[in-house]
């Protein structure tokens, strides 16, 4: 990718979107790779080695391996944001300095950024490999460069029922309350809770119960690695009620315990993200 004039970047290491109860904060921690974060509702101030600066909604940050960063979230009302980490393997000669890089770029002044963040999200979760770091290289180039020209890139669907039951899954698991039962999700699709089913083994390859606790423990998994909550605390507010049941189902998903998972950021190391 370097000869093409693009940046040689890796997939997600870890990626997702994270709900912030306001006054929440998170750190100090020794960032280890690179990671774009986009606050889209609420707004942080964000510390990297002493020197502090407002993260706004509609503000998408690229924080470099190398800082102690802590964030403090908004202590009026809730934040949103979305996150990913990724390495940089090189860049185009042709580019500015690392250190000249912008820190925060503003999304209402380059909207096509929040295009190419959500596209990778999206990637991620298809797993579509290939699109998504090519989305990661063109979002740090429009974020070197300001760069504002809309990019459209071709995201495969799933069947439609299944797409109405993977779109209402993942904009309300973090709707405190929100329904996610088997029966729910069918009704969104608009079709049986059996045939819902069968698209989801053949398409996404588990059922959609399966699915809402996926998402529920990545979810988990998301406020384990971005805030200070007990692990009893974001437990409960991930609907797991039994923490003996939560840590057996998380260690199934993740290959390591909640407490192991926070072992690992405490010493740096960013576990790869599954699914």
């Amino acid at each position: 990718m370097h000869s093409l004039g693009v940046p040689d970047v890796s997939l997600p290491s870890s990626y997702g979107i994270v709900t912030y109860p306001p006054g929440t904060t998170f750190g100090p921690r020794l960032l280890r790779d690179y990671e774009f974060v986009w606050v889209y509702e609420g707004s942080a101030v964000y510390w990297r080695d002493q020197e502090s600066c407002l993260l706004p909604p509609g503000s998408i940050l690229l924080a470099r391996p190398g800082v102690t960063e802590f964030y403090r979230w908004d202590t009026r009302t809730t934040t949103r944001h979305a996150f990913f980490h990724f390495t940089i393997a090189s860049a185009p000669a042709s580019w500015p300095k690392i250190e000249t890089w912008p820190l925060i770029v503003r999304c209402g002044d380059a909207c096509v950024m929040e295009q190419l963040f959500s596209h990778v999200l999206a990637c991620s979760h298809a797993r579509a490999d290939e699109q998504c770091r090519l989305t990661i290289a063109l979002l740090l180039s429009s974020f070197v460069g300001k760069q504002i020209e809309p990019v459209r890139i071709r995201r495969d669907t799933f069947p439609e029922p299944v797409e109405k039951a993977w779109t209402y899954l993942h904009e309300n698991i973090n709707t405190p309350g929100a329904i996610l039962s088997l029966r729910k999700l069918a009704e969104v699709a608009c079709v049986s809770s059996q045939h819902l089913c069968r698209l989801f083994q053949t398409t996404v390859g588990q059922s959609p119960v399966e699915a809402v606790r996926f998402a529920r423990l990545k979810k988990a998994r998301e406020l384990l690695s971005t805030t200070n909550q007990s692990i009893k605390e974001i437990a409960r507010s991930c609907s797991f009620d039994d923490p003996l049941y939560f840590t057996r189902q998380f260690h199934k998903a993740f290959g390591l315990s909640p407490r192991d998972l926070r072992r690992h950021l405490d010493k740096g190391l960013l576990p790869r993200a599954a699914g």
